[in-house]
């Protein structure tokens, strides 16, 4: 092969090197944008649905939930500690049922006492608000809602009929 002949066959696989590099760079992006944005359309509804709301509402429920996590941060580690129990327990040679099902029954009543404390607390920031602002709430969680469950069930048809 003569030397002009060597100059264009590196040129052009060059050309299709830099295409194949750029092709494959922007899949990465795109795809990273599309998991950001259903990463945002699977947070938690209660979170989600303050969007709907005027900032300062926005800025006031923030700081609502953030002390309710302060203040159940002992049951929030308790039950973290009961789920480590249990999984020591579970992977012992031999597995004491008893132990297993108090672990268990320890973490569901930690993690059930730190929702109805945010639960609770969410019941009376949504009362405090004015009419309107409490329907944009519900427009909102309703919303957030529906798009973590489109996210969490992507070969749906559709969501399931409300009841």
């Amino acid at each position: 092969m003569s030397g002009r002949g060597l100059k264009i066959v590196l040129a052009v696989s060059l050309a299709v090197n830099l295409f194949t590099v750029g092709a494959i760079g922007g899949l990465v992006y795109v795809g990273s944008r599309r998991q950001a944005a259903r990463s945002a359309a699977i947070g938690n509804p209660l979170v989600r649905a303050a969007d709907a709301l005027p900032p300062a509402e926005q800025e006031t429920f923030r700081q609502m939930l953030r002390r309710h996590v302060v203040q159940d941060r002992p049951t929030i580690r308790d039950s973290r500690q009961a789920r480590r129990r249990l999984m020591e327990l579970l992977a012992a040679p031999a597995v004491d049922r008893a132990a297993v099902g108090a672990a268990l029954a320890q973490a569901r009543a930690d993690d059930s006492a730190v929702r109805a404390h945010l639960e609770d607390g969410v019941a009376d920031f949504v009362a405090g608000l004015s009419p309107t602002d409490r329907a944009a709430f519900v427009g909102g969680f309703r919303k957030a809602a529906l798009a973590r469950w489109v996210a969490n069930h992507p070969a749906a048809k559709g969501p399931p009929p409300a009841q």
